[in-house]
């Protein structure tokens, strides 16, 4: 069969994965919940404010990967998806942890070690794949992540994940200015009343629980369950075809 290799140009695929439809709160939980399909019972997520050196991490205590894993999990469209997963896994075709960190950053990296194994590192820098127009996975960390090196190291098991070069957070507004500071702060009442919500189950029956900036992030029922004017209707059966 008579072929061409038509592979894309990585700086106009860059900009279309970062417009897929993700706000800070959505990418952030994106990856929350990667922390839990991985087993995580705990995650920290910290929004950092230092000009245009600010920064997003998110830490967890799951299971971690492998090098060779990590690589995987980095590459675009990992994932086939038509295999089966875990019923706590809400992904499905490989590219979450690209799209919804690209959507607010322009630097990725992920520091990750299975229990018992090392420590293993890879950046995306997408100003610098577009400049060489080749996917480059760097193996070293970017700076905002190099402090993350030893939080990964002291634990037996788990991920980071940082956000620098937030283009989309900071915006067009002097980074150092009190807009965009304030604009910052803002995300981050967003941001928690987000995760409160999505995750309140997972919060609320004691399989998992998050910090953000250091406080305990609540469950938020929409439901109000457990509020005392709440009445609760006997359960019906509605049969459905042979059941």
């Amino acid at each position: 069969m008579d072929y061409e290799i038509a592979a894309p140009e990585p700086a106009s695929l860059i900009e279309a994965l970062r417009s897929i439809g993700y706000n800070l709160p959505t990418a952030i939980a994106d990856i929350i919940d990667n922390s839990i399909a991985a087993g995580a019972k705990s995650a920290d997520v910290h929004l950092h404010w230092n000009g245009k050196d600010s920064y997003i991490s998110i830490v967890d205590n799951g299971c971690g990967m492998s090098s060779t894993e990590l690589h995987e999990a980095m590459r675009p469209g990992s994932r086939n998806p038509l295999i089966s997963r875990s019923e706590k896994d809400l992904g499905r075709f490989g590219l979450g942890l690209k799209t919804a960190s690209f959507s607010q950053c322009r630097k990725l990296c992920v520091l990750t070690r299975r229990s018992g194994s090392e420590l293993a590192v890879r950046s995306w820098d997408l100003d610098y794949v577009a400049a060489e127009r080749e996917w480059r996975l760097l193996t070293t960390p970017t700076a905002a992540a190099v402090p993350f090196l030893h939080t990964i190291k002291k634990q037996a098991k788990g991920t980071a994940i940082v956000w620098s070069t937030l283009d989309r957070i900071l915006a067009d507004d002097s980074v150092s200015g009190a807009t965009a500071h304030a604009r910052f702060n803002d995300a981050i009442d967003q941001v928690r009343d987000h995760l409160a919500l999505t995750f309140h189950r997972f919060i609320e029956d004691g399989s998992f629980s998050m910090k953000l900036n250091g406080r305990v992030v609540k469950p938020w029922n929409p439901f109000m369950e457990n509020h005392p004017a709440t009445y609760r209707s006997p359960d019906e059966k509605i049969p459905f075809g042979d059941s």
